[in-house]
């Protein structure tokens, strides 16, 4: 890809991950995106960017258990990552998306142990990547 702050062809870096938003309903369901750019080796300007939307929900036990007067869920990212594999000869460059997450209740004591704790992942490939400029 050709940079224009560099104006040459340069190779890409990618970014770590970032969580633009994550959510859970009192009905139990999750929603997040996080957001992965692709850098110029060079100068670091974002060449190109992908955002993974995650949608999921949790377990009908956890949420049966809480499903009471005064509950309501908390969720909180415990870390994103990013990993590039493939990208050799006849095989696609793909990137895989994760998310580790932990779900609290309102009705548990503050500093007690998560009702639940999960990881969402998913995977694109390089070409799915949008190009920012």
């Amino acid at each position: 890809m050709r940079c224009p702050d560099c104006n040459k062809f340069v190779g890409l870096e990618t970014q770590d991950a970032e969580v633009g938003s994550i959510d859970i309903t009192d009905e139990g369901d999750i929603r997040c995106d996080v957001r992965v750019s692709r850098l110029c080796s060079e100068c670091s300007q974002e060449l190109k960017e992908y955002t993974f939307d995650f949608d999921d929900s949790l377990p009908e036990e956890v949420i049966k258990a809480h499903n009471k007067k005064g509950c309501s869920f908390e969720i909180e990212e415990d870390g994103a990552s990013v990993d590039e594999s493939g990208g050799s000869r006849y095989k696609a460059n793909v990137f895989t998306c994760s998310l580790d997450f932990s779900v609290t209740c309102a009705c548990q004591k503050k500093d007690a142990e998560p009702i639940y704790t999960g990881s969402l992942s998913a995977e694109c490939r390089a070409s799915d990547f949008e190009e920012m400029v």
